[in-house]
């Protein structure tokens, strides 16, 4: 008799224990809408950390949902052309830094534990957002006027390069003032930014049209001449064969090389020498560069010399041909 007491003891235990939290949360399946000061994410996982780690992700995708729309929305809007903000790369970038959100400060609303797993609603500041993305703002904003600084004073083709050297840097902050931009659902903070960086982009463009440069070289060095004048061009920039000395935006590229031959059990090996010197006007020096480049071969001295051409146009394709030049 006692047993069968204990045993129905222990099926009543063990029927409440079944009835005991198994309902997901109703706050889990109808979470609270973003308003004007929050953000809300919900989330489960087998820990409290998993749970709230999975629900500022979900307020991350909710933001990037907003973003992505916002950006599709205004590239119907526009033209496209190469100052554009809205070209495909771009949206795939605001995408990847929306989804890469890292929250410093948030707060756990609630949390229960339903069987084997925690359930968690989580809220983030909008303002607080809004703050440390202003910083990193205004940051590379200064790191922008710092590099532009007395650009007025050098040569067209130095303006460009520093031009060029910041286009990466709008892009970056162009993602973050989207990202603010959405966030505080006004572009009222941003826009002078937004419009400093189009007037750069504007200028780089304006800059590069007016820019002609003529590569001089010996007959041997050819090969590598052809390299760079590539090079120039696809950076959108002219290269002549004549260039008018009073025109300041027109520059110089001589370039010198020299070639050293090996042999190396049956392999031939060539090691090249590139000098660079950038000038203006067919006189003052604006730049030089200089880079080492070799080559090997089975066959034979030339195969050697075309291998490390070829490792040469990776180099610039590497470091970028400003770089290597020297600006």
């Amino acid at each position: 008799m006692k047993k069968t007491w204990l045993f129905l003891f222990l099926i009543s235990c063990g029927v409440i224990k079944g009835q005991q939290n198994t309902a997901i949360p109703d706050w889990y399946l109808n979470p609270p809408k973003n308003d004007i000061s929050y953000l809300y994410g919900t989330g489960y996982g087998s820990s409290i950390d998993q749970a709230t780690q999975i629900a500022l992700n979900n307020v991350a995708e909710k933001v990037s949902v907003t973003v992505s729309s916002s950006v599709t929305s205004e590239k119907q809007e526009s033209s496209v052309n190469e100052n554009s903000l809205y070209e495909s790369q771009y949206e795939q970038d605001v995408s990847t830094s929306v989804q890469e959100m890292n929250f410093t400060n948030y707060e756990t609303v609630k949390s229960e534990q339903v069987g084997m797993h925690i359930y968690s609603l989580v809220k983030v500041s909008r303002s607080e957002i809004i703050e440390n993305y202003m910083k990193q703002i205004k940051k590379i904003d200064n790191e922008i006027s710092a590099i532009i600084k007395g650009m007025s004073r050098v040569s067209a083709i130095e303006q460009f390069a520093r031009l060029h050297r910041i286009t990466d840097k709008i892009r970056v902050n162009e993602i973050n003032l989207k990202i603010v931009e959405t966030i505080e659902k006004s572009d009222a903070g941003v826009r002078k930014y937004y419009d400093r960086y189009q007037s750069l982009l504007k200028l780089k463009t304006q800059i590069k049209n007016k820019i002609v440069v003529k590569v001089i070289a010996k007959p041997s060095d050819e090969n590598v001449a052809m390299v760079l004048t590539k090079s120039i061009n696809d950076l959108n920039i002219k290269t002549s064969s004549k260039l008018n000395p009073k025109n300041k935006a027109h520059a110089l590229l001589r370039v010198v090389t020299s070639t050293k031959h090996d042999k190396i059990y049956g392999t031939y090996l060539a090691k090249i020498k590139v000098d660079m010197k950038l000038l203006e006007n067919f006189g003052d020096q604006i730049s030089s560069g200089f880079i080492e480049i070799s080559g090997s071969s089975a066959v034979n001295s030339a195969g050697a010399v075309d291998a490390a051409i070829a490792n040469f146009r990776k180099k610039i394709q590497e470091l970028g041909l400003l770089q290597v030049v020297g600006l």
